[in-house]
Parts: structure tokens; sequence; C-alpha cells
């Protein structure tokens, strides 16, 4: 099917995000093609942030409890209808025309997921292309570009990436067994290389991302590092998995974080990804020639 056939479902998750989330969907809006549909998750905000939706027939509001980015962006894709599913933070900026390149790299059968390059909104020279872990604190590290047209790249940001709809429910949607913020898009991106999907960088898009020191709502240690020690059990083996409970060990909040490890019943989600596994986590480091 012709990009321009193709349904698009952009959905947002806010929490607590004030004027930034007005600010993405007045953005966002102009640059939709006219078959869209734009679905706003209020996670719970408690800020009025997400009022001046209400009663607007261009977007779908959903307001929940607290849900955390992985349930709130699977509920925001169960209420969408369109081929191609864009999940996008509620802070960034995009260009006019952002959806073609798009919606092209993803009629590739092997692509999994595709995403713009990714500018800090307040140092646009600061560009990244697709990234990596820098070591096993699982940290993002950033990508150079390499070329001009769209190529494949270990891993996406999660802050502005689409998928078509049969992939992400085949795959099953995000991971609800991470908690609040930190490795959601890791996650899903390692299960998607696991699945024998690669991820397409456009870097002839450009979206803008505030990037914050500090976030509007509250983010503790503990299920931050949950998330990374549920990630590497999940993806990871021997000497790469001990690397991360080595990094991790030693913190005030890694008791808290292994008791939910083992509260969210990760063996069972480890038998179950690794059945469906055609590729593992070495592949993908030999692929791309990464230093960890």
């Amino acid at each position: 099917m012709g990009s321009e056939a193709r349904t698009l479902s952009v959905v947002i998750v806010s929490l607590d995000e004030g004027e930034n989330l007005r600010r993405t969907v007045e953005n966002l809006w102009p640059t939709l093609p006219a078959n869209h549909e734009l679905i706003i998750v209020d996670d719970g905000s408690t800020d009025g942030s997400s009022d001046f939706l209400a009663g607007d027939h261009r977007a779908k509001l959903l307001r929940t409890e607290r849900l955390g980015i992985a349930q709130a962006r699977n509920l925001g894709a169960s209420e969408s209808q369109g081929e191609v599913i864009v999940f996008s933070d509620a802070h960034v900026n995009v260009c006019k025309g952002w959806w073609e390149p798009l919606l092209r790299a993803l009629e590739k059968p092997q692509a999994g997921a595709a995403g713009p390059a990714i500018a800090d909104m307040e140092h646009p020279e600061f560009k990244g292309y697709g990234y990596c872990f820098q070591g096993p604190d699982l940290e993002m590290k950033w990508l150079p570009q390499k070329a001009d047209t769209a190529y494949p790249v270990p891993q996406l940001g999660g802050c502005f990436i689409g998928m078509r709809r049969d992939v992400f429910k085949s795959i099953g949607g995000f991971d609800s067994g991470m908690i609040g913020w930190g490795l959601n898009d890791s996650e899903l991106c390692m299960r998607l290389w696991g699945e024998n999907y690669d991820l397409w960088v456009l870097p002839q898009v450009e979206v803008a991302h505030l990037f914050r020191e500090r976030f509007p709502y509250q983010v503790e240690w503990p299920p931050v590092i949950h998330n990374a020690l549920r990630l590497s059990l999940l993806h990871f083996e021997g000497e790469r998995w001990a690397s991360v409970i080595g990094h991790y060990r030693e913190h005030s909040a890694f008791a808290a974080a292994l008791a939910l490890v083992v509260e969210h019943d990760v063996c069972a989600r480890r038998r179950e990804v690794a059945s469906r596994r055609v590729r593992d986590a070495e592949s993908l480091f030999r692929r791309y020639e990464l230093d960890w």
C-alpha cells in the first residue's frame, strides 16, 4: 500500500507537562496528513495541562491514573486505528513532511521501527542519529550521521518513533513490566532486534526534543534501576548481564530495585522473550561494532 493511503495514528503520553503539551500539539497538527488521528494519553496529570483538548474533535483525549510510559503508550495504541502508530513525547517540535519518509521506511518488510534524527531543542547544533548503550549503566550514547538517506541503527530514541500496527501487535507492544520512566524504548528496540527486525533512522527528518535536567514529576531510583536490571535479564547473558549487576549493586537503591524485579516475575518474561528470539544481543553488538 502506498504511503499516501496509509492511516497514521500519533500517540502522545503526557504527565504534568504544562505548556509543553500545548506547544507540541499545536506544532504537530499542521504537519499531519489528511488521513490521521491524534491521541493524547494524560497519565495522571494534576496540572490541568490537557484541559485545552477537552471537547476538541481533532484529538482523542484519554485521562487515566498513573500507568507509566509503557502501559500508557499501550493504552493509546489500543485506542488507535492507524496502520502506522507514532509514539511521541509531549515536548517535541516536528518539521513539515516528517511522516512521508517514515512511512516509506516502514514499507520495508523487515523494518521494525523508524525514527528521525533527534536534535536538542535548546542546543540545536547537537543531533543524534540513533543510539547505543555506552556501558553497563545502560546510558545512551547518541550516534553521528553516517548517510543522507535512511539506514539501520542499533536503537532509536523513543521520544519520536513509528511502527506498523502489525509489528507492534506481533511483539506485544511496550513491556508492561517496565516501571515508570527509563529504558522503555531501549527494551522495545532490543526485542525488535531479537525478533529479526531492523531499526531505521531518517537523517533527512529532524525532530527537536526538550532534554530536561529536572522532570515535572518525581522519578525515584528503585524503578529506574529496576528497568535496567529487567532489560538486562530479558536480553543479556553471561558477562554482559553480570557487568550491569556489578555496576548497580553498590547503589543504595539496588536492594529495592532487585525486589521489584522479583515481584514482576521476570523469569517467566525471560522465557517468553527467549522463545521468540531469532537474533541475540551479542549479534547486535557485533553487527554495529559496539564497544560495549
